[in-house]
């Protein structure tokens, strides 16, 4: 990713991820609102497909706390580089992956509203927002997660 300074750094960065939140919120409110107008019709009962649509929650959920893990261990490993600017980019590159991934379990809760029309899924999806929320890229973030000494965590907190 390229950027001339700090400010425009974090700007690209949460422009990216507000794009891919946004997309994934939308797809699911419209397909809710085709659903509860009728002109989708679900797949199948809640009655029929319960045990369906919990494994599908459940894995969405489990996706989202995945993508946690999987970006701390590999953020483990660029933590050695030499160069803020190199980590910058790790962690540009990483928070749009994680943000991917916990799209891609919007795209499961969507997947289990279509199955089901269990108007239940509507505050299951919005706790899963929550993922986003904690996934946010700032600066305190990216100093936590990138375990940044003093004198970095002073030129991106300062910026």
């Amino acid at each position: 990713m390229q950027y001339n300074s700090i400010p425009n750094y974090f700007s690209r960065l949460q422009n990216r991820t507000l794009i891919i939140f946004f997309a994934s919120a939308l797809l699911f409110l419209v397909l809710f609102y085709l659903l509860m107008t009728g002109i989708l019709k679900p797949v199948m009962s809640m009655d029929e497909g319960a045990f369906i649509v919990y494994v599908v929650v459940a894995a969405a959920f489990i996706d989202g706390l995945t993508s946690f893990f999987l970006v701390r261990i590999i953020l483990a490993k660029s933590i050695n580089k030499p160069s803020l600017g190199e980590r910058m980019d790790v962690y540009a590159k990483l928070s749009v992956f994680r943000s991917l991934v916990i799209a891609s379990g919007s795209f499961m809760l969507m997947l289990a509203l279509y199955l089901s029309n269990w108007p239940w899924l509507l505050m299951i999806y919005s706790v899963y927002l929550l993922f986003y929320l904690l996934s946010w890229p700032s600066r305190s973030r990216l100093s936590a997660e990138l375990k940044l000494k003093p004198s970095e965590k002073e030129v991106v907190m300062a910026s």
